[in-house]
C-alpha cells in the first residue's frame, strides 16, 4: 500500500509491500550474457589447449604409469574388480605386489580397460594414440572442470562474506549460553517452589502465553499503527533491527516487515572466473593431466568442494567428499587433519563430529562391497541393516523427547543415520572375518613400499636432505624433549607438517571468524607444507598447491606471483621427469634439434636445490596468512 510520502506501508500485505522492486536493467542483462559467453569462451579454448598439449608430448610420455594403469586395469578385467585383491595377495607371497591402488582409482582403470579392450579388440598392451586414451583424458579433464568450477564459487562466497556482519566471538557464545543455562536452573527451581497444589491434589498451571507482537527498533503498542518505512531506506535496515514473533501472535492485517541486505548484481563474478580460470589453464595441472599423463588432478577438486561446503556450515558433507576423493588419491588424508583442527579451533566441535560421520561414512560406502556384500555369511548385512533401521528410530526419540526444536530438522536425521551406518560398516572388521586385502594394497603396502625420504627427485626439503646430504628416513635427528624417545628424520620432518598444518588450521578458523578473505590463503596452506616440508615425497604432489593457491588472485598481489612460481616449479619438475631416460632427443624438434637436450640439461640443474626456493614461498604463504591486511588485487 504506497504511503502518502512516497514510501510504503508494512502494515500492507506483503503482496503489496514487494512491489516497489528494482528492475532488472538492460546493461545487467547484457553483462549476465558476456559473462557466460567468456565462460563458454574458456572452456573450449581450456579443452583444445589439453588436445594440443597431448599431441605435442607425444614423444615424452610417462609410459611407466599408463603401462601399470593398463595391466591392472585389464586384470581386473578378466579376473573380476572385488577379487583382485585377494588374488594379488594369494599369488604373490614374497610381498611384492606391484598393486597399490586403491578401491575406486582401480575401477577407473577396470572400465577404461574394459573400454579399451571392447573397441580395440587386438590391443594387448597399453597405446600412445589419443583414441586409446580418450575415457582416461577426458575423465582427467572432467576433474580439472570440477576443480575450477569449485574455486569459482569457493572464491565468490568469501569475496560476499566480507559484506556479511561479523559473528560474535565463539567464546562469548559459550559464555552466554552458560548464563542462560545458570538463569534456566534458577527459574526452574523458583517455579517449583511457587507451584502450590489444588484442592484435589492437582498442581497449578501457569499461563505460558509469552507472544510478542513484531516490533521494529522498540515496542509498539497494540492501539497504534505501524509506522510507515521510506521505500529508498527499506533495504538499508539492518537483519538485527527486525524482531518476528510466531505467526498465530500477530495482530490481523500486519505482516513482518522483510527488509533484505541489498546485494550488488554479479558482486565477486569477475574476480572468482579470474581464479576459476588460472586453475582451468594452469600449466602443470594440464601437463600432468595429458602431457604425462597421470592423475593427480583427481585430488584437488573434492578438496576444494569440501573447503566450499565446510565454509557453508556443511560439514556432513564436506566429510563425505573426502571420504569418497580418498578412495581415488590416500594421499587426501594427509591433509584430513585440517578439516578436524578448523571448527576444533573455532569451538565447533559439533561441526568436527559431523565432518567425521561424513568421512566415516563416504569412505565406508566405497569400500562396503568388500566388508559387507562378499563375505560368506549375513551377519555384515545384518548388522548394516539393523543401523539403518536404528538412525531414524534415535531420531525419532531424540525429536520426541527433546525440550527444542533442534531436533527437528531432518539434518538431524541425516546425521545420526549416517554415524549408525558408519558406525557400523567400520566395526564390520572387529567382529566378523573380513577381508581387508584392499586396505592393504590400497593404503598400507602403498605407503610401505617407498621408504625413501624422496621419489622421483623432487625440490623439498627432504629431497635436500637425502641427494646433497645424504641422509636416509632411519637418519636419527632429534630427542623428544623430557623423554628419551628419539626420532628419525622421516618422523621429524611427519611432526613439524602437522603442526603447520595446524597452524594453518587455526588461520582459517580465525580468518572464517572475521569474514576475511585471507582465508582462501590458509586453505591453500596445507597442500604447500605438504611438499615443501613432509618425508616420501614425489615430484609430482606440488600441483595440488599450484591449483590451490590460484584463489590469491582475490586476496593478495605478491600471494598471486608465488603462485606464478609454485606453478613454474612444478611444471619444472613434470619436464625433467619426462625427459629422462632418453626422451629428450625427440621432444621440440620443430623448435630446434637439441631443443629437448637444452631443456633438460636446465631443469636437471635445477633440482633439487629449488627446494630451497619453494621451503622459502612455503615460509613467505604463511607469513601473508597472518601478516598485516593484504593488498587486495
Amino acid at each position: 500500500m504506497p504511503a502518502p510520502h512516497g514510501g510504503f506501508d508494512i502494515s500492507a500485505p506483503t503482496s503489496e509491500r514487494m512491489a516497489p522492486m528494482k528492475r532488472i536493467r538492460p546493461a545487467q542483462i547484457a553483462t549476465c550474457l558476456a559473462f557466460f559467453a567468456i565462460v563458454a569462451l574458456l572452456t573450449v579454448a581450456g579443452l583444445k589447449l589439453r588436445r594440443w598439449t597431448w599431441e605435442q608430448s607425444a614423444t615424452i610420455h610417462y609410459a611407466a604409469d599408463m603401462d601399470n594403469a593398463w595391466n591392472w586395469g585389464s586384470k581386473a578385467a578378466r579376473e573380476g574388480y572385488f577379487s583382485l585383491y585377494d588374488n594379488v595377495i594369494r599369488d604373490t607371497p614374497d610381498r611384492r605386489y606391484g598393486l597399490d591402488y586403491v578401491p575406486l582409482r582401480l575401477g577407473v582403470m577396470t572400465l577404461w580397460a574394459r573400454w579399451a579392450t571392447a573397441k580395440f579388440p587386438d590391443a594387448t598392451q597399453w597405446r600412445r594414440d589419443y583414441d586409446f586414451n580418450a575415457p582416461l583424458l577426458r575423465f582427467n579433464a572432467f576433474m580439472e572442470f570440477a576443480a575450477a568450477v569449485g574455486m569459482f564459487f569457493l572464491v565468490r562466497q568469501w569475496i560476499r562474506k566480507e559484506r556479511e556482519p561479523r559473528p560474535e566471538a565463539v567464546w562469548r557464545s559459550w559464555v552466554q549460553s552458560g548464563k542462560r543455562c545458570l538463569k534456566w536452573l534458577r527459574e526452574r527451581r523458583a517455579h517449583s517452589n511457587d507451584i502450590r497444589p489444588n484442592l484435589d491434589g492437582s498442581p497449578v498451571k501457569k499461563s505460558t502465553d509469552t507472544g510478542k507482537t513484531p516490533v521494529l527498533q522498540e515496542s509498539i503498542p497494540q492501539n497504534e499503527s505501524l509506522p510507515v518505512i521510506p521505500a529508498e531506506n527499506a533495504n538499508s535496515l539492518a537483519p538485527s533491527a527486525i524482531v518476528f514473533a510466531p505467526a498465530d501472535s500477530t495482530p490481523p492485517g500486519n505482516d513482518a516487515l522483510v527488509a533484505p541486505l541489498p546485494v550488488r548484481f554479479f558482486q565477486g563474478h569477475w574476480v572468482a572466473l579470474l581464479a576459476a580460470a588460472l586453475v582451468w589453464f594452469n600449466a602443470a595441472s594440464i601437463f600432468s593431466s595429458f602431457g604425462r599423463p597421470t592423475w593427480d588432478v583427481w585430488v584437488i577438486p573434492f578438496y576444494i568442494w569440501a573447503v566450499f561446503f565446510a565454509s557453508r556450515n556443511n560439514w556432513f558433507i564436506a566429510g563425505l567428499l573426502v571420504g569418497v576423493g580418498a578412495m581415488l588419491k590416500g594421499q587426501q588424508l594427509v591433509i584430513a587433519p585440517f578439516f578436524v583442527l578448523w571448527p576444533i579451533f573455532s569451538l565447533r566441535f559439533g561441526a568436527a563430529i559431523r565432518w567425521l560421520i561424513g568421512l566415516a561414512l563416504g569412505a565406508g560406502l566405497i569400500v562396503s562391497p568388500w566388508l559387507v556384500w562378499l563375505t560368506p555369511s549375513w551377519g555384515p548385512v545384518t548388522l548394516c541393516v539393523v543401523a539403518i533401521l536404528i538412525g531414524p528410530m534415535l531420531w525419532a526419540v531424540a525429536r520426541y523427547f527433546a525440550k527444542t526444536r533442534r531436533f527437528a530438522r531432518v539434518r538431524w536425521a541425516v546425521w545420526i543415520s549416517g554415524f549408525c551406518l558408519g558406525a557400523a560398516i567400520w566395526c564390520i572388521p572387529l567382529l566378523f572375518p573380513v577381508s581387508m586385502s584392499w586396505m592393504n594394497l590400497g593404503f598400507v603396502y602403498g605407503y610401505d613400499k617407498m621408504p625413501n625420504l624422496e621419489n622421483g627427485k623432487p625440490s623439498s626439503v627432504a629431497s635436500i636432505l637425502a641427494l646433497r646430504y645424504g641422509w636416509n628416513s632411519d637418519h636419527l635427528a632429534a630427542t623428544v624433549p623430557f623423554t628419551t624417545q628419539v626420532l628419525t628424520i622421516k618422523e621429524l620432518l611427519a611432526t613439524i607438517g602437522y603442526l603447520l598444518i595446524a597452524v594453518c588450521a587455526g588461520a582459517a578458523a580465525w580468518h572464517a571468524r572475521k569474514r576475511d578473505r585471507r582465508f582462501l590463503l590458509a586453505a591453500a596452506a596445507p597442500w604447500l607444507v605438504y611438499f615443501a616440508v613432509f618425508p616420501m615425497m614425489h615430484e609430482r604432489y606440488l600441483l595440488w598447491a599450484s591449483i590451490m593457491t590460484a584463489a590469491a588472485v582475490a586476496v593478495d598481489i605478491g600471494a598471486l606471483w608465488l603462485h606464478f612460481l609454485i606453478t613454474a616449479f612444478s611444471w619444472n619438475m613434470e619436464m625433467d621427469q619426462m625427459l629422462r631416460d632418453g626422451n629428450a632427443r625427440g621432444f621440440g624438434t620443430a623448435i630446434s634439434p637439441t631443443f629437448g637436450q637444452s631443456l633438460h640439461h636446465f631443469t636437471q640443474g635445477t633440482i633439487p636445490d629449488s627446494g630451497w626456493a619453494v621451503a622459502l614461498i612455503c615460509l613467505v604463504w604463511l607469513f601473508l596468512i597472518f601478516g598485516a591486511r593484504s593488498r587486495r588485487t
